[in-house]
């Protein structure tokens, strides 16, 4: 696998911006004209407490499938739904995609949706895209690709999307934002693996708190996540393909699962 571009100097972006790209659906509030989210309120009228985030990281064409992000997202969404989660939130990175396309899944879907250019866009969502003094982020899906010490959001697309362990320390991540039992499931190759002593996915836990689930030493596979869905399904993929849609709007049948070998690790907050 080729290497991520590496930052040239330390990145002292605190992530912090005056007009996030995130765009709620429905449509935003008056709060919203002041540059940062106040509250969201989902289709039904209603105000959650609790946030579920599904993030999915940039699509690269050198090698990598378009489906293999959009599609787990789509099922993470779907199933997050079908658990009876209202308040659920789908964050994408910009580059690479048919933004305009994710825009009407997750109108389909009943969801909020927006996009970012860069890591502070999404760390300034985290701390300030609903009012947090309230409602509180419980579950976070990551489908993204990864690199020891660094959730590669951007890979190959737009180093600014990455975010590495230095920039979780320097980020000003507010803890306040986190259920005390928040879980992040990283779905991204080496999120758990060793970098100088620590992993991302350690750093990340304990900045937010709760728990994480990442792979270790190794890479996630997706290769399989639309395995078992018979002819018809796969002569309409087929077609769907040629007609230049990469990927299924429904979602794929299975979850990326961790390459042979390979184990899944839970991590907890140790500070």
């Amino acid at each position: 696998m080729p290497e991520i571009r590496r930052f040239i100097s330390e990145d002292s972006y605190k992530g912090v911006v005056q007009t996030p790209i995130i765009k709620p659906s429905p449509a935003p509030s008056p709060d919203h004209d002041v540059g940062r989210f106040q509250k969201i309120f989902n289709k039904c009228g209603e105000y959650q407490q609790i946030e579920s985030i599904v993030i999915t990281g940039s699509y690269t064409p050198d090698g990598y499938s378009e489906r293999q992000f959009v599609e787990a997202s789509i099922k993470q969404i779907k199933e997050l739904k079908a658990q009876g989660k209202k308040n659920i939130t789908w964050i994408v990175g910009s580059n690479g995609h048919d933004l305009g396309r994710m825009k009407g899944i997750a109108d389909d879907l009943g969801v909020n949706y927006g996009y970012i250019n860069d890591r502070g866009e999404l760390i300034n969502y985290i701390n300030n895209g609903q009012n947090r003094g309230n409602v509180k982020i419980k579950n976070i899906s990551v489908f993204s690709h990864g690199l020891p010490g660094t959730l590669a959001l951007g890979y190959h697309t737009n180093d600014n999307l990455n975010i590495t362990i230095n920039n979780i320390k320097e980020s000003q991540l507010s803890s306040n934002a986190f259920t005390s039992n928040v879980f992040t499931h990283f779905y991204s190759c080496n999120t758990g693996t060793d970098s100088n002593g620590t992993s991302f996915a350690q750093e990340w836990v304990d900045q937010t708190g709760g728990s994480a689930k990442a792979v270790v030493d190794g890479t996630t596979d997706y290769y399989d996540i639309n395995k078992d869905r018979g002819w018809w399904w796969e002569t309409k993929d087929r077609i769907r393909r040629n007609l230049g849609y990469g990927y299924d709007n429904t979602g794929c049948k299975n979850y990326p699962k961790a390459s042979d070998g390979i184990k899944w690790n839970i991590f907890n907050k140790n500070k």
